[in-house]
C-alpha cells in the first residue's frame, strides 16, 4: 500500500532529523510491482535472484494497512488469496428458442453457490463479536465475461472470483467445496487458479517469540 510505504519513509526521515542514523540491524525497504496480480513479475521473481539471497534477511514485515483512527494496528498474519476463473460451457443457439444445457444456467449456478457461501461468512462475522474480518473467508465476484450479441446464446461464460482465506482455514475442505459447486452446476464447468496460496502459519504474539518480544520491547521503551 503506497500510503503506508510513504509513512515508512517519513518515519525514517524523522529519525534522521533527530540524529538517529544507525540501527542495530540493516533495514531494507523494498518497493515491488504487481502486488495486486500476485507479484508474479515483482517479488516472486526477486526472491529467486542471487541479489535477494545476498541480503541475508532474518525477518520480513509486510506493510499492513493504514489506520482509520489514532490507534495503530499490528498485523501478525495474512489471509491467503485464491483468485479463481470459472468457465461455464453450454449449448449455443438463437435467442428466440428455449435452448437446453446453456452456459448461462451454469453460470447462475456457480454465482448462486459462491454468493450463498459469501453470505454465510458475512453473517458469521456479523453475529460473532469476537471475530474480526481476518477470521472469516471473504469472497467477491469481480468479473463476468461472455456473449457476442443480444440475440445469440453464447457457448461459454467465464467468471472471476476473489477469495481470501485465513491461515486457520482447512484448505482441502475449501478445495472440495469449490469442486462441489462445479459438479452441481453440471457438465462443462471447470475452474483454474490464477493465484493460490496456502500458508497456514501466523507470527506468534507471545513474549517467548524473539521477534515479537523485540517489537513489543521497542514500543515499551519508546
Amino acid at each position: 500500500m503506497k500510503s503506508v510505504g510513504s509513512q515508512y519513509f517519513e518515519a525514517i526521515r524523522r529519525h534522521f532529523k533527530r540524529g538517529k542514523r544507525q540501527w542495530l540491524r540493516t533495514i531494507h525497504i523494498v518497493w515491488a510491482p504487481d502486488e495486486e496480480i500476485g507479484a508474479i513479475d515483482g517479488m516472486a521473481k526477486f526472491v529467486k535472484m542471487p541479489e535477494f539471497r545476498e541480503l541475508n534477511l532474518g525477518f520480513m514485515l509486510d506493510e499492513g494497512l493504514a489506520t482509520e483512527g489514532s490507534t495503530y494496528k499490528v498485523y501478525y498474519a495474512e489471509r491467503n488469496p485464491w483468485w479463481i476463473e470459472f468457465t461455464c460451457e453450454g449449448s449455443p443457439g438463437h435467442g428466440s428458442k428455449f435452448i437446453e444445457n446453456t452456459a448461462g444456467e451454469k453460470l447462475q449456478s456457480i454465482i448462486n453457490s459462491a454468493l450463498t457461501f459469501r453470505e454465510e461468512q458475512r453473517l458469521l462475522l456479523k453475529n460473532d463479536p469476537s471475530k474480526k474480518l481476518g477470521d472469516v473467508i471473504t469472497l467477491n465476484l469481480t468479473k463476468v465475461e461472455g456473449g457476442v450479441q443480444v440475440n445469440v446464446l453464447p457457448e461459454k461464460f467465464t467468471i472471476l472470483i476473489d477469495i481470501r482465506l485465513p491461515p486457520t482455514t482447512n484448505f482441502k475442505e475449501m478445495d472440495e467445496l469449490i469442486d462441489s459447486w462445479c459438479k452441481k452446476a453440471g457438465p462443462g464447468v471447470t475452474y483454474k487458479f490464477l493465484v493460490k496460496t496456502e500458508i497456514p502459519v501466523m507470527t506468534p504474539t507471545t513474549s517467548d517469540d524473539p521477534f515479537w518480544a523485540a517489537f513489543e520491547k521497542s514500543l515499551q521503551d519508546e
